[in-house]
């Protein structure tokens, strides 16, 4: 098969690029950072085929997904995975940095699709990694969950209008990756990365239109969800001072 990943340099999109070469696919691998995606290509050779691009740069993804898409080479696989994240603060984003994360992890998919969906064949896949943040609209990380709840909305509307297409969206829970690294704050049911991966494949396998995992954390996320929302306010209220007076114990260690 060949497969699309955005991404692909590093974390979740980096392992699964390795897991499908490793399987004997063809990988074609969608990431900023141009040193790690020819890593990629000098491991693996002709089997790869690499496209340096900022998805934060929306003209840049549709001229990225014009060439891609010129080859009129199928794609099995579409798998859009590429996403940022911002530290956990109760503060209001500055535009700027919520319109960077938006672009990467929401319509910068939209404008790769549209380039390259006349490529993926009949019964082809396309695959949204989402996030189980997307579940509860999080205060600490609002464009974050904001861009994740958008995702799922997305996939679930091309589930339903691309008929001759299989729409998976993918909903991890905490995964040990350079993103979660930084984190400071305890992090529920966190899973190794390999793991996750396994999950991930085994679910684009099977076809699920809607996968979160782990389970027992998303019906947590999913009952919290269905609280009123003064119930909710006063519960994220502990879980923000929580993660201050974490955060103010590490910088007194920093120190």
């Amino acid at each position: 098969m060949r497969i699309l990943i955005t991404g692909a340099s590093r974390g979740i999109g980096r392992a699964l690029a390795e897991k499908y070469l490793k399987e004997g696919h063809q990988i074609v691998a969608l990431a900023r950072n141009r040193e790690k995606l020819e890593e990629l290509r000098q491991k693996w050779g002709e089997k790869v085929e690499i496209y340096p691009v900022d998805l934060s740069n929306l003209d840049e993804v549709t001229e990225i997904g014009r060439e891609i898409g010129g080859k009129g080479k199928e794609i099995d696989i579409a798998i859009f995975n590429a996403g940022i994240s911002l530290p956990h603060a109760p503060d209001f984003t500055p535009p700027s940095q919520f319109e960077k994360l938006f672009n990467i992890n929401f319509l910068s998919v939209h404008r790769l699709l549209a380039e390259i969906l006349d490529l993926i064949p009949p019964n082809g896949k396309i695959v949204l990694i989402s996030s189980l943040a997307s579940i509860i609209a999080s205060p600490t990380s609002l464009p974050y969950s904001a861009s994740k709840r958008a995702l799922n909305s997305y996939g679930e509307s091309l589930y339903y209008l691309l008929e001759d297409k299989k729409v998976i969206t993918i909903l991890p829970g905490f995964i040990k990756t350079d993103m979660t690294a930084g984190h400071t704050f305890k992090m529920p049911f966190l899973m190794e990365l390999e793991e996750a991966v396994e999950r991930i494949v085994s679910s684009i396998g099977r076809g699920t239109p809607f996968y979160p995992f782990p389970r027992r954390f998303y019906y947590l996320l999913k009952l919290l969800s269905l609280l009123p929302f003064p119930v909710k306010k006063r519960i994220f209220k502990k879980i923000i001072n929580s993660q201050i007076s974490q955060q103010e114990v590490k910088n007194g260690r920093d120190n």
